[in-house]
């Protein structure tokens, strides 16, 4: 195959783009498309290899190469990053880690972490090996994509790569369809950022390149300096312009993929835009790419760990520098003996591979199970429990001081809300009776759904409820819809039978829920570091209500959009419950009051004093009131 300096310039661009933004740095915010130029990038090379190949292409051979490409690197970082992980992850997401462990070596860490969170939370962040997802849709595509050359027709091959990439574009451009999106604890759509459907028409881009190149003598490509420059432009123009707002993949997409392939194409020797490729610097800092891609991300995880999640320019440097000088050393002595010069043979490499991934599984498995007994901070959290006592952390203070399941009287001034749903219903109930000027207006009462779904039947407790549902004018749903299957077919069954009890029916979306380890978050934020010991004894509760803030399960933001667009199109009102746990505009959640009162005391529940609290918020900002004038 044809070496091309150039593509270590653009391999080098993508890199820098990385980096920079996973170090936060604001001109950056739009590089997360860099990915995206690595994958037309690996499209085209692996296109390359086997074309050149023609009809001697071995496949065994080239999953072989591939896996001395991926392998020898991608093992010794992972092993790496271990005791580092057993020494600063409190044990919740040393679990977590744990699970990495066994999932990245076969290729599927890009699964776990679509099952596990969104991109952009900050615990998806503080993830060691979350940056291996990527590698992972490399993988699978390296595995699947060579089968169709078994077919030996370029004419059919062409057809299968032409529909599986126009099959992938249209996942990515109708992510949101709801034939792609599996309802579990949370809406998943197989598109997502983390999973390779949506994905791999942007490495077949870089196949239909290659594909072209390989047949110049049938294309005229012309105008080389105007479309490189262009092709340039618009892969700049993604990075500084794009940020984490933009669904990626997704219609954006585009054009950071076209601008990969018009540089690929029109970078020809002598042009200016080669030129600049082929700086001295760029071609290093591409040569070198996998191993800084690799070993950055742990890098920056373990020093967020070590001094604080705010880093500092000093941090940032020291991060940059770190990163470099560990991978010219991986480069030199990982990467060229195994893959370039491949020191060992292929049957010796195979069982070498084999064994590692067997470890790493073995240890991964065993950890998850034993994280507790592994985590270094297990002394540290019991000496926090002791010395925060007052705060009883994970464990329900919440009481029975409220009789949420009461009859309605028969004042007739008096508004009559039923409340039906889960725990969290539960929480709202008892906030909304425990503020005295709630009930000068309005009468609450709770039932469970099943219950509610009862209506009309003969049984003892059946006549008891069906006689609040009676007495009731509003029928509020408030539920965690997190955790629930075919959710959306529950809520508009609930809504039939509502409207023809002739009730009013108000969808109140999903609570606000934490990323926590040990059951309470405020516990998670006092393992952390010392600082946020200080922050708790000083008694500087703004910064805890922020950090809350940062923790946020965000795809909840989704669920209650598609919540609040369902409510909108069965014609009924939407109460939100963010509007009194958090200041979506300040980015704070209320964690702590103003005195000092802990308001949750597991991942989502409100303790006494959060009840109180919520329920004086939604007084004061007259909450009820949305869905009775709407």
């Amino acid at each position: 195959m044809e070496y091309r300096k150039d593509i270590n310039g653009i391999r080098a661009i993508a890199i820098i783009g990385i980096v920079l933004f996973h170090l936060n740095i604001n001109f950056f915010q739009g590089a997360i498309i860099c990915i995206d130029i690595f994958f037309v990038l690996s499209g085209y090379l692996i296109t390359t290899v086997i074309l050149k190949k023609e009809n001697k292409f071995n496949i065994y051979l080239f999953w072989v190469n591939r896996a001395r490409r991926l392998f020898p690197l991608l093992l010794f970082v992972i092993f790496a990053t271990i005791p580092f992980a057993i020494y600063m992850l409190v044990p919740l997401h040393l679990k977590n880690y744990s699970q990495s462990l066994f999932t990245t070596p076969v290729f599927l860490s890009n699964v776990l972490f679509w099952l596990e969170s969104g991109y952009w939370d900050l615990p998806s962040q503080m993830k060691p090996l979350l940056h291996t997802w990527s590698i992972a849709i490399e993988g699978q595509f390296y595995f699947v994509f060579p089968l169709i050359f078994l077919i030996r027709d370029n004419k059919k091959i062409l057809i299968i790569i032409f529909l599986l990439w126009l099959l992938s574009l249209l996942m990515a451009l109708f992510h949101e369809s709801e034939l792609i999106v599996i309802q579990t604890d949370k809406f998943l759509s197989l598109a997502d950022h983390f999973m390779p459907f949506g994905r791999w028409w942007e490495l077949m881009t870089g196949s239909f390149v290659a594909f072209v190149l390989n047949k110049k003598k049938y294309f005229k490509l012309q105008f080389h300096n105007a479309f490189s420059i262009l092709g340039l432009g618009l892969v700049l123009f993604s990075i500084f312009f794009f940020n984490n707002k933009h669904i990626l993949p997704g219609p954006l997409s585009i054009i950071p993929v076209a601008g990969t392939a018009l540089l690929i194409l029109y970078s020809v020797e002598r042009n200016l835009v080669y030129k600049f490729l082929n700086l001295r610097l760029l071609n290093h800092l591409g040569e070198i790419s996998y191993s800084i891609y690799l070993w950055h991300f742990p890098i920056l995880v373990f020093t967020k760990y070590a001094v604080d999640q705010n880093l500092t320019s000093i941090n940032k440097i020291s991060i940059i520098l770190l990163t470099y000088l560990i991978s010219l050393i991986s480069y030199k002595y990982i990467e060229i003996p195994f893959y370039k010069k491949k020191i060992l043979s292929n049957k010796i490499f195979i069982i070498f591979t084999l064994i590692s991934i067997t470890v790493l599984f073995t240890f991964g498995m065993y950890l998850n199970y034993n994280y507790k007994n592994f985590s270094h901070l297990g002394t540290k959290i019991e000496k926090i429990k002791n010395k925060f006592s007052q705060y009883d952390f994970g464990k329900s203070t919440t009481g029975s001081i409220y009789d949420i399941e009461k009859n309605f009287s028969d004042h007739i001034n008096k508004k009559k809300i039923l409340i039906i749903g889960d725990s969290h219903a539960r929480d709202l109930t008892r906030a909304l009776i425990s503020f005295k000027e709630n009930n000068k207006l309005f009468e609450f009462s709770f039932m469970r759904i099943n219950d509610f779904l009862n209506y009309g039947k003969k049984t003892p407790k059946s006549k008891k409820d069906n006689q609040r549902i009676n007495s009731a004018e509003y029928v509020f749903l408030s539920r965690q819809f997190t955790s629930e299957k075919n959710q959306i077919k529950r809520i508009k069954t609930i809504n039939k039978l509502v409207k023809n009890l002739n009730k009013t029916f108000v969808i109140v979306g999903s609570a606000p829920e934490f990323y926590t380890s040990e059951g309470d978050l405020l516990l998670t934020f006092l393992i952390e570091n010392e600082k946020n010991i200080d922050y708790l004894i000083n008694k500087n509760y703004q910064f805890i209500n922020k950090y809350f803030y940062l923790n946020l399960k965000t795809h909840l933001f989704n669920i209650n959009v598609k919540l609040k667009n369902l409510a909108k199109d069965l014609n009924v009102n939407y109460l939100d419950r963010f509007d009194f746990t958090c200041d979506l505009k300040d980015n704070y959640c209320w964690a702590f009051d103003d005195r000092g009162k802990k308001n949750f005391f597991d991942y989502s529940h409100f303790t006494n004093e959060g009840i109180i609290f919520f329920g004086k918020k939604i007084h004061e900002i007259n909450w009820l009131e949305n869905a009775m004038n709407n």
